[in-house]
């Protein structure tokens, strides 16, 4: 049972018996001759030692569990040299699964722990012609029933949950008692993710998704939108979610398709520290949109990159807003950097837009009803050619004096104006702010171009 015989040609009687490294591997063979001369050769085979690692003592009922076994040398310092075969993993008696063992001796699988108690679990490996099997120690793992999340989970290879999607899929199903986060390992995850109404989210208790190195770029979660009603993360009436240094990236070209996309009523998200990246060939692609006639209340986009986009962060028609604040993004190369379209206010304030720079990306408030009070503060707005830096054309009627304007830089290199009151009336003030033009208007008020804002 300790290595591979090479049998002998008939005749004679046994003569010798030698042991020695036939085949040059370093493992001691044995040599058996007879009086005929002939021979026969058992060679040598590595013992072996098998182990697991990175073993978790306790899930819950139907959480995904991942076991990985290696095979070593038996004796401390040895070697194997290339390896192959299977490994099986077993649950008392129970085999689990095959798992072909990788050139570096590794072998892992994934199972569901859908049986509550303790599971005893071992892994066997077969050998092979140059390698004896061997059988680990047994491990254990508890199963208990599932209980509402609360404190910190991984989401990775190796983590507590394999993917993004297994992590909501947990929210869904057991709901939270306490905050939550999830640190995600780095990596590019391929999947939709579907956030809904999640039971016990609240304000103090807030679900975070965040990369587990603090690098938006060390996190990539990439998926096609087959439309405009389907973003890569989706939102749909889920409150109090916090989606902080990932990247967010849409790889459709299907007409406005969203990276991050709010629907229904929500609540207290935040979208912060995050990149958002469209196909350069999307039509009409968005980075982060609201959709029609939902409800945003204490919705915050912070401190986020969109390099290319048609409409960077966008309000879209019949949308509400309460108290809504667009904090420190950097978006480029846009028809409209931050667009506010046809939506409704509050009248204790509707939105905050400050401390963003936008580059070929104007801000733009339109065509908007019974909007409450807009704040536009400390922002940078270039633009170039016909684009004007900041638009506010109230095309439904004059809300009043709803807009302030302060602090803010606005520089065109273009032909355009860098303010534009489309609607006379809607500014409440406008003050200390920098504006720099090429063309022969600096801003239009109530429709009239002006070379001044006196």
């Amino acid at each position: 049972g300790l290595g591979t015989r090479q049998d002998a040609l008939s005749g004679g009687s046994p003569g010798a018996l030698v042991v020695g490294d036939v085949n040059g591997d370093g493992i001691r063979d044995v040599i058996a001759a007879n009086t005929d001369q002939y021979a026969s050769v058992l060679l040598g085979r590595s013992r072996t030692r098998t182990q697991f690692t990175a073993f978790i003592a306790s899930v819950v009922k139907n959480a995904m569990v991942r076991l990985t076994a290696s095979v070593l040398p038996a004796a401390p310092g040895g070697t194997l040299g290339p390896i192959s075969g299977v490994m099986r993993f077993y649950d008392g008696t129970t085999l689990l699964d095959n798992a072909e063992i990788s050139s570096l001796g590794v072998a892992t699988t994934l199972i569901s722990a859908t049986r509550l108690g303790f599971h005893t679990i071992t892994a066997v490996y077969s050998g092979d012609d140059s390698h004896l099997g061997s059988i680990s120690a047994t491990s254990t793992f508890k199963v208990t029933q599932p209980v509402p999340l609360s404190g910190s989970y991984t989401i990775g290879p190796m983590g507590t949950y394999p993917s993004i999607g297994a992590a909501v899929s947990a929210l869904n199903s057991l709901g939270v008692s306490g905050p939550v986060d999830f640190t995600i390992a780095s990596g590019t995850y391929n999947e939709h993710v579907e956030l809904k109404p999640v039971t016990g989210a609240s304000p103090s208790n807030r679900i975070t998704f965040r990369s587990a190195s603090g690098k938006a770029s060390d996190v990539t979660i990439a998926w096609n939108p087959p439309d405009a009603s389907t973003g890569v993360v989706e939102l749909q009436g889920a409150d109090d979610i916090t989606l902080s240094r990932l990247t967010v990236q849409s790889t459709s070209t299907a007409y406005k398709s969203p990276c991050v996309r709010f629907s229904g009523g929500v609540t207290s998200d935040v979208v912060d520290g995050c990149q958002l990246l469209v196909a350069p060939t999307a039509p009409r692609a968005l980075g982060v949109t609201v959709a029609s006639n939902a409800v945003a209340e204490s919705l915050t986009v912070s401190h986020c990159v969109i390099p290319q986009s048609y409409v960077g962060i966008d309000f879209d028609d019949g949308t509400r807003l309460v108290g809504v604040r667009i904090d420190g993004n950097d978006v480029s190369n846009a028809l409209c950097g931050i667009w506010l379209y046809g939506v409704v206010g509050a009248a204790t304030g509707s939105a905050e837009i400050v401390n963003n720079v936008c580059v070929s990306a104007p801000i733009v408030v339109e065509y908007n009803v019974g909007l409450g009070p807009v704040t536009i503060a400390h922002n940078s707005v270039y633009s170039s050619g016909d684009q004007i830096g900041v638009l506010l054309n109230q095309g439904n009627g004059n809300p009043g004096a709803v807009f302030r304007i302060v602090d803010n830089v606005l520089a065109t290199s273009g032909t355009s104006v860098v303010l534009s009151e489309g609607t006379a009336g809607v500014v409440a003030s406008s003050d200390y702010n920098d504006l720099y033009s090429a063309s022969t208007a600096l801003v239009s008020w109530a429709g009239t171009d002006r070379k001044n804002v006196v």
